[in-house]
């Protein structure tokens, strides 16, 4: 039981060539990350879509503060199945933010009625 067997040699040269194989990849990737410029929010007390681009190199809280009635009543949403939806993380915070949520329709699913359907950029952070 002395020696390198035929059968390690074959897995030992798989290794190095799924190593430089990865190597290659990784090196020849794209570097760079999008990032989104802004983001979709509805505010639950009047159902509006608000498109807000992201302030330059700040941070954000969420749900916003809504610059036309000084409420924290904007938060996330996404449009999934054909419904619009309170991002899920966010849902819990709708009480506390919006007594009365008019827009959501649907408190557990976090379906909302919005009330138009293409969002107007509004500056908010």
């Amino acid at each position: 039981m002395s020696g390198i067997r035929p059968w390690q040699i074959v897995i030992l040269v798989l290794a190095v060539v799924a190593l430089i194989a990865s190597i290659a990849f990784t090196a020849s990737g794209d570097d760079s990350v999008d990032f989104a410029d802004s983001v979709l929010l509805v505010d639950l007390e009047t159902g509006e879509l608000i498109d807000a681009p992201y302030p330059s190199g700040k941070s954000i809280s969420l749900p916003a503060i809504n610059p036309a009635t000084s409420k924290r009543s904007l938060f996330p949403v996404e449009k999934t199945d054909g419904q619009w939806r309170v991002e899920a993380r966010y849902l819990s915070m709708v009480k506390e933010f919006v007594p009365k949520p008019e827009a959501l329709t649907d408190p557990k699913a976090g379906t909302v009625k919005v009330a138009n359907e293409s969002p107007k950029s509004v500056k908010v952070f």
